[in-house]
């Protein structure tokens, strides 16, 4: 199947990014976060809500992601350390794109690893997360 790329880079007639989630737990604590072109889905300690994702908050998180290379997301390395004594939740990005899944190194909530600033950022908007929690 040949595929066309629309002008925000797009592709048209084949797989592209399909979720992205982000789960961020500590003890007593567990928090996904799980974006689809349709909606955002949030799970706290088992409370679950949801709400619909924007056009143009799905762009902005499909642009970021095209600027990562999804093969070395694996290896980026978290700047902070926190986590390790639950001074701060620990916290993995996966991302299901043309029918791969691509999971990040765990990093500190807050604090992604340099590499994955940007799409984190566009994550939090789009999940309604802000600093501190939901």
């Amino acid at each position: 199947m040949e595929s066309t790329v629309n002008q925000d880079k797009t592709e048209v007639g084949k797989l592209s990014l399909s979720r992205i989630s982000l789960s961020e737990r500590t003890r007593g604590t567990n928090r996904l976060f799980t974006i689809t072109p349709n909606k955002t889905e949030t799970d706290i300690n088992g409370n679950i809500s949801s709400k619909t994702v924007t056009a143009e908050e799905w762009k902005a998180i499909s642009g970021e992601i095209n600027k990562i290379n999804l093969d070395e997301i694996s290896s980026y390395k978290s700047p902070t350390t926190k986590r390790y004594s639950d001074a701060a939740l620990a916290s993995v990005m996966v991302i299901e794109k043309d029918g791969k899944t691509y999971t990040s190194e765990e990093f500190d909530a807050g604090n992604p690893p340099q590499e994955l600033k940007n799409l984190y950022q566009s994550f939090q908007t789009a999940a309604g997360i802000k600093k501190g929690g939901k």
